[in-house]
């Protein structure tokens, strides 16, 4: 048994002050007066309200419900008449305890819904626990009060679950299709868009919040055919692959300043590049581009310059009197010094003698 009357006949209610005063009056015959009950309608408490009987219309409040004042609205010979009610004065004492529900001094308790049906389990996938005050407490509970709630998702179980059209509970309790219905259709819809559901023969009552648990929810699947999605991915993948494959061609085929400016901003900006002209052996780094630092016992002894003839060129005061010299001659290569730290001027007393 989840409910209690309270009242015999056809009445009219409001509740007020968060629910803890509740006033009804009779709307099926004339009357002065109302019931007012501070204890969820275990005892009620008349009150005339005027000398002349009305026929009342309704009782109305605030839309919060958090007041102790009513409106009542009826009609006498075809008049209409309001009153207004006041139930703040009625009470001295305000209710206490509200940070410890369920102790002993306290004027409130936690409530939960699911305990009056299913005690100790889930209500529609949740656990939720209020607080309120207790139902034998004659104290109102004022504007200010801020109700406590406790909110925890529970695990799906069967019991979140009822079965889809088409289906029925089978004597294991689980959800089977009708010998009389038509088969389950797992074709895509003609105007399917990205993606579509396929029941599994259940189907998760509503308002049903839990999380985990038992999975009896719709399988997605993906519309047949290339999704629009997927090509954009493919259209942008491809683009970045086109636009590296130049910038390499560029970086290892053309000399870095006949770059286009954009390559070139590319490679100082976002690559981190350092351009070189084409040349038959790139150094590794720029430190030993400038200084011909290599690995000797890696790499061997090898040329820092190539055999250049080298035609003409022009310096100023070039020793002493001649501003421009002539040179047709064959400059050898420079190479590193032998190990050990001994001297050789044998290459740089010909290049010396050849000056």
């Amino acid at each position: 048994k989840t409910w209690s009357e309270v009242v015999k006949g056809s009445h009219i209610y409001e509740f007020a002050d968060h629910g803890g005063l509740m006033v009804v009056a009779d709307n099926t015959h004339r009357t002065k007066q109302i019931l007012y009950s501070w204890n969820e309608g275990t005892n009620f408490t008349k009150f005339v309200f005027w000398n002349h009987h009305i026929e009342v219309e309704n009782i109305i409040t605030e839309p919060s419900g958090t007041s102790q004042i009513m409106i009542l609205y009826g009609r006498r010979h075809g008049k209409g008449i309001m009153v207004q009610l006041d139930f703040s004065t009625l009470h001295e004492r305000q209710c206490m305890g509200m940070d410890a529900p369920d102790s002993e001094d306290s004027d409130y308790e936690l409530y939960s819904p699911a305990d009056t049906l299913n005690p100790g389990k889930c209500l529609l996938g949740r656990k939720e626990s209020i607080t309120r005050r207790k139902r034998g407490s004659s104290c109102f509970n004022g504007v200010e009060f801020d109700r406590q709630q406790f909110v925890h998702n529970c695990p799906c179980t069967e019991a979140d679950y009822e079965c889809d059209f088409g289906h029925e509970r089978a004597a294991d309790g689980t959800c089977k299709l009708m010998a009389d219905a038509p088969p389950v259709n797992t074709n895509a819809p003609s105007t399917c868009s990205g993606s579509y559901f396929v029941t599994k023969g259940y189907r998760r009552i509503p308002g049903d919040v839990c999380e985990g648990g038992v999975d009896h929810d719709q399988v997605e699947m993906p519309c047949p055919g290339v999704n629009v999605v997927s090509l954009i991915l493919l259209f942008i993948l491809v683009s970045i692959a086109a636009l590296l494959a130049v910038f390499t061609y560029y970086k290892r085929s053309v000399d870095y300043y006949n770059m286009p400016s954009w390559m070139r901003w590319f490679d100082a900006t976002l690559a981190h590049g350092v351009g070189y002209a084409r040349m038959s052996n790139q150094p590794e780094s720029a430190m030993e581009d400038d200084f011909g630092l290599g690995d000797d016992e890696e790499e061997g002894e090898a040329e820092v310059l190539q055999d250049t003839a080298i035609r003409s060129f022009t310096s100023s005061s070039f020793q002493g009197e001649e501003s421009r010299v002539n040179l047709d001659v064959k400059v050898p290569a420079l190479r590193p010094p032998p190990r050990g730290g001994a001297s050789t001027t044998g290459e740089f007393d010909d290049f010396d003698s050849a000056a």
